[in-house]
């Protein structure tokens, strides 16, 4: 799945609610996101996210399932950061 035509994480980012908890059914939707994610697709979530984005909030499973599934996939290596990029 090519990054600018899924649009899954941007997608995701919207439904979060304004308190900034997540329901059981975004917890579930962020988990199938993540399983399918693409390399880049992460490095960029890792690089990019704001602040408190949900995937990388302790208070749920999802930062486990990413950092496991992105090092299992390589990790932040000297070509993705490069093809990433800084802005």
């Amino acid at each position: 799945m090519d990054v600018e035509e899924g649009g899954n994480t941007k997608e995701l980012n919207r439904k979060v609610t304004v308190d900034n908890e997540l329901t059981l059914e975004q917890i579930a939707k962020w988990r199938e996101t993540i399983a399918e994610m693409p390399h880049i697709e992460m490095a960029r979530l890792v690089r990019f996210a704001p602040s408190g984005h949900p995937v990388f909030d302790t208070r749920y499973p999802l930062h486990e399932q990413f950092e496991a599934r992105f090092k299992s996939l390589g990790g932040m290596t000297p070509e993705v950061s490069k093809t990433i990029g800084w802005q």
